[in-house]
């Protein structure tokens, strides 16, 4: 037994080396495999690291993806929001008109793109300045319509007040058609002792100059009035001046004189000669005026149209001396009461259109006329 330790230690002896050797290995191998585990461990570690790391970078990298969509969803909100914007403040300035130029124009050449744009521009421009034009017509032609409203009330102002006028001055016309006749008409010039004819032939003379301005003409009759009509002049044909012994006439008092012409001689000779605007008796200062004009004196010798001596007394108006007068056959007038009966010889105011001077032929037919009363 002591034997085989022996060799069993000899032989260990022996291999001592090798077993220092084999020991080495063995302590070589250990350190390879702490190493190996050291270094299992430490990929294990690394791979862990690793993970995390690239865990932390996959989560930067979601991170910085959830920003950038948040981003691009922010930003998203942010054009949607200011699109809005965008529409509405279009909407509100509509009158502001903008030129986009389509892409279609983009992938063109640079001679057809400068030629379509500036086409489409002008075309554009066109539009624009045609809406302006349209809304400048639109205005001016509101103006112009105010206006021509404007002028059509001035128009028909006027003429409402020209047709006024026009009916004022038919009107004054109608009214005062003597006057406008003096104005604008030239009648016949008459001197005292004229002698005219009226259309019943009877004979009178002018007692009043008239000139072409006048119308109106006052004649004193050549004979006394024949009134009973018997065509003879005598007793039958005198009248009272006025029953009351009043020196004014009267045409109320149906014995007067002064209404005998007003309402009996004036109707007749209107009815055959035409207006008669006034009738009366020469006055006494009349007479004497013609009287002196004619140069026939007080007392005529011979007759004349003023006396006309184969009459008897003709009464006179007097009213200014409050006295009744007559005058004679030979041109004086006497004082006479108004109660007497005497003769009548009329003074009128007539229109010249009525009246013709007296011709010769005429003259002595109404000679002739008068030695026939006579006789």
């Amino acid at each position: 037994m002591d034997e085989k330790n022996e060799k069993v230690k000899s032989i260990k002896i022996k291999n001592k080396k090798e077993a220092e050797k084999i020991l080495s290995k063995k302590s070589s191998s250990s350190k390879v495999k702490k190493n190996n585990n050291k270094n299992k461990l430490s990929s294990k570690t690394t791979i862990k690291n690793n993970s995390t790391k690239s865990n932390t970078i996959q989560m930067q990298r979601n991170m910085g993806a959830d920003t950038k969509k948040k981003k691009s969803n922010n930003s998203n909100i942010k054009n949607e929001k200011l699109k809005k914007i965008g529409k509405k403040t279009t909407k509100k300035k509509d009158t502001k008109t903008k030129l986009e130029i389509p892409k279609e124009w983009i992938s063109k050449s640079s001679k057809t793109k400068a030629k379509e744009v500036t086409s489409n521009t002008t075309k554009i421009s066109g539009k624009i300045k045609e809406s302006i034009f349209e809304e400048v017509d639109e205005q001016l032609f509101q103006i112009q319509r105010k206006n021509q409203r404007e002028k059509m009330k001035k128009l028909l102002l006027v003429l409402l007040i020209v047709a006024v006028t026009a009916i004022l001055v038919i009107y004054l016309l109608f009214k005062y058609n003597g006057y406008v006749k003096k104005q604008f008409k030239v009648y016949s010039v008459y001197s005292v002792g004229d002698k005219v004819i009226l259309k019943d032939s009877t004979v009178w003379y002018v007692v009043k100059d008239s000139d072409s301005n006048e119308e109106n003409i006052i004649l004193f009759r050549e004979y006394v009035l024949d009134i009973n009509g018997d065509t003879k002049i005598d007793n039958n044909d005198k009248l009272k001046y006025n029953t009351e012994n009043n020196p004014i006439l009267d045409d109320n008092n149906e014995d007067s004189v002064a209404y005998y012409l007003e309402n009996t001689y004036k109707k007749e000779l209107q009815s055959n000669v035409g207006e008669i605007i006034s009738v009366g008796l020469l006055t006494t200062k009349e007479f004497i005026k013609i009287r002196d004009k004619m140069g026939f004196g007080y007392e005529w010798s011979d007759g004349n149209w003023l006396a006309n001596r184969s009459m008897d007394n003709w009464w006179i108006d007097s009213e200014q001396n409050g006295k009744v007068y007559a005058v004679s056959p030979n041109g004086s007038f006497k004082l006479y009461n108004a109660s007497s009966y005497n003769l009548v010889r009329p003074k009128i105011e007539i229109k010249k259109e009525f009246v013709s001077k007296y011709k010769e032929d005429e003259e002595l037919e109404d000679k002739n006329n008068q030695s026939n009363n006579t006789e």
